[in-house]
């Protein structure tokens, strides 16, 4: 059986949904960094049960997903990186007008399982750290022009 993670990412703050396979939810909000990502993982082993399998689903959000999609993929958990375009659609075909994090966190879990997206693939080790300098080197040489 699967259990299905909706995770609506901000800046500061992840807004989850466990839909368990009774059909009811859980929620709960962590913070998003390492701290927060592990209190999640935690969170979910607690309450799913032993044999089930969990799948992680978030929109694309710029950058403030990669940092949980990838922590959640190195422990071997699926995860779908999903559009938001194809989400707002399929709220709105199923009636949810509610637009707050924690039913967007509902509405992504719901999509999963109804959906099932396909599992994002995490960029291997070194790419991550080639994507680390790339991006430094942006910052520096904008605050290089600024200067």
């Amino acid at each position: 059986m699967k259990c299905f993670v909706g995770v609506d990412v901000s800046k500061a703050k992840i807004d989850c949904a466990l839909l368990l396979p009774n059909a009811k939810f859980k929620s709960k909000v962590f913070s998003n960094d390492p701290a927060g990502f592990a209190a999640l993982l935690q969170w979910t082993a607690s309450l799913v049960e032993p044999g089930q399998v969990l799948h992680v689903c978030m929109e694309s959000t710029g950058s403030y997903h990669e940092a949980l999609a990838c922590y959640v993929h190195d422990r071997g958990i699926t995860v779908s990186i999903v559009n938001p375009f194809l989400v707002k659609r399929y709220a709105e075909l199923n009636r949810m007008r509610n637009k707050t994090d924690a039913a967007d966190a509902k509405c992504l879990a719901l999509y999963c399982r109804d959906q099932a997206p396909e599992p994002w693939q995490a960029p291997s080790q070194s790419v991550r750290v080639l994507q680390a300098l790339v991006a430094r080197l942006d910052t520096l040489v904008a605050m290089r022009h600024a200067e």
